[in-house]
């Protein structure tokens, strides 16, 4: 054999010695078991929440054993759900707003109607109070705009019945009757420009539901004969749901004004927390009664 052959042999034996690397195995692949056909399902049904039980706990939670009381209604509706204990007393400058809309010549309101609903100012109250002819004619005429929104059972005085403070604000307005009210003063032609005014109040009497935004509202404040205050506010919530009427009340045990006012601010927080579980409606529609409320959220650290 010659030398050159002997090395072709050589590297032919050599080359078919080699030994697979584990690279150059066949994988084995085991056989896919048969799996369960996926079954799709109807989607879970939403959980409603009982917004009245949850509302309820965070208010007590909030204002404790005080004397309050806390009325919501949907806009355009007559269904109103109270909470607390407090359920009349005088309406104190609450009722100014039924009074400028009384007062009310075409679509705009007077100065005076603004400055008795931007500043509470009685003096202009009184005014408007007079322009409606005093006594009996005025009260008539306050007591119709209370029924065409939805309270015909409230009696306004004609007389003074506590010297030293307005005829209409001591109007015995209960808190339900109160938000039904606001519940349909939307909906009542010509009242744009007194809902503008209830949106424009002045800042040092933003407490309460003045600390939401976009509300829409009007407070009045009074001691009774014992110099101990009521303190009460009423006005619109808008959510993503609609338009909520509130009304606020609060007799703190201290019978100070300040403690009043801290009363309502707590309760509004409390109300600005659960706002997309309120029940909510517009002048348009039904308010929409039956769809599940959202859960509220509470807020991270927020301490009435």
């Amino acid at each position: 054999m010659s030398t050159r052959a002997g090395v072709v042999l050589l590297v032919v034996l050599t080359a078919s010695c080699t030994v697979p690397t584990v690279a150059d195995r066949p994988v084995a692949v085991a056989p896919t078991p048969d799996l369960p056909p996926v079954v799709l399902t109807e989607p879970a049904p939403a959980v409603i929440v009982d917004w009245t039980f949850d509302l309820s706990r965070d208010l007590t939670i909030a204002l404790g054993d005080s004397a309050f009381g806390v009325a919501v209604a949907p806009v355009g509706s007559d269904d109103v759900t109270a909470f607390g204990s407090w359920t009349v007393g005088p309406a104190w400058s609450t009722a100014k707003v039924p009074l400028a809309l009384a007062a009310q010549s075409g679509t705009t309101p007077s100065d005076d109607a603004v400055l008795a609903i931007t500043q509470s100012d009685n003096a202009s109250a009184d005014r408007l109070w007079q322009s409606l002819g005093g006594s009996d004619a005025a009260a008539t005429s306050v007591e119709a705009v209370l029924a065409s929104a939805g309270d015909d059972a409230t009696d306004v005085p004609s007389t003074r019945l506590r010297s030293g403070f307005s005829v209409v604000g001591q109007t015995q307005w209960t808190l339900d009757r109160q938000a039904r009210f606001g519940a349909h003063l939307p909906c009542l032609d010509g009242t744009g420009g007194v809902l503008g005014a209830m949106g424009d109040v002045v800042d040092d009497q933003r407490w309460g539901l003045g600390e939401l935004d976009s509300a829409r509202f009007k407070g009045g404040w009074g001691p009774d004969e014992s110099g101990r205050y009521l303190v009460r506010q009423f006005g619109l919530l808008t959510g993503p749901r609609g338009t909520t009427a509130v009304a606020l009340a609060a007799a703190p045990g201290s019978g100070l004004f300040a403690d009043g006012t801290d009363m309502l601010t707590a309760a509004a927080r409390v109300l600005g927390r659960h706002r997309d579980a309120l029940p909510a409606g517009d002048c348009s529609a039904p308010p929409d009664l039956d769809r599940p409320p959202v859960a509220p959220i509470p807020a991270e650290g927020d301490q009435p």
